[in-house]
């Protein structure tokens, strides 16, 4: 933790404030720096672009989303499950730092009366990052008009600096899209 202290503060004197200390941040990774992954293959948004105003003004923190190419999703970081919603759409992940991640599948998918996703997560499950965690009928999402967008949002991202590492564009499940160190 002091070479933390010490590196931000010799950062800070050397670029001359503080526009250019995050950057140094991520240079120097630590255990307690996380990668989130994209869960999907697909198109990778920024949260501004969602069409769900409490997502797209990041009431829920940080993160992104990716609207699925294909029906497997993949855990975004390693961690411990902490909640899955009955449906299935809404899964908690506390990763190895205490991080708190929640991935979102769809909007509005919570009044879906259809199993259009398969989980069989559990809490207190540990799951790896790049494991295979659920899988989406990408049909019956188009059959019931819901754009099968994953949101990957960082709950409680006020604890860490987060860097956007890719902006709008096609990935691959693994692909690294945000890059957090936890604020001193």
């Amino acid at each position: 933790m002091l070479d933390h202290v010490i590196y931000l503060m010799w950062s800070f004197l050397l670029d001359g404030g503080m526009g250019q200390m995050r950057l140094h941040i991520f240079k120097n990774k630590k255990a307690d720096d996380t990668e989130i992954i994209s869960p999907c293959e697909g198109r990778l948004n920024q949260l501004e672009a969602s069409n769900d105003e409490v997502f797209a003004t990041k009431t829920l923190g940080e993160g992104f989303f990716v609207r699925a190419s294909e029906n497997q999703i993949f855990a975004p970081v390693s961690g411990i499950i902490t909640s899955v919603f009955p449906t299935k759409h809404a899964i908690g992940i506390r990763s190895e730092n205490g991080m708190e991640i929640m991935l979102h599948i769809g909007v509005d998918t919570v009044r879906v009366k259809k199993d259009i996703i398969e989980c069989s997560l559990n809490v207190h499950d540990v799951v790896k990052k790049m494991q295979p965690i659920c899988e989406i009928d990408l049909i019956a999402f188009k059959e019931l008009g819901i754009l099968p967008d994953v949101y990957v949002f960082v709950t409680n991202s006020s604890e860490y600096y987060i860097e956007n590492v890719m902006k709008a564009q096609d990935v691959y499940e693994g692909d690294v899209v945000l890059k957090c160190v936890r604020r001193l």
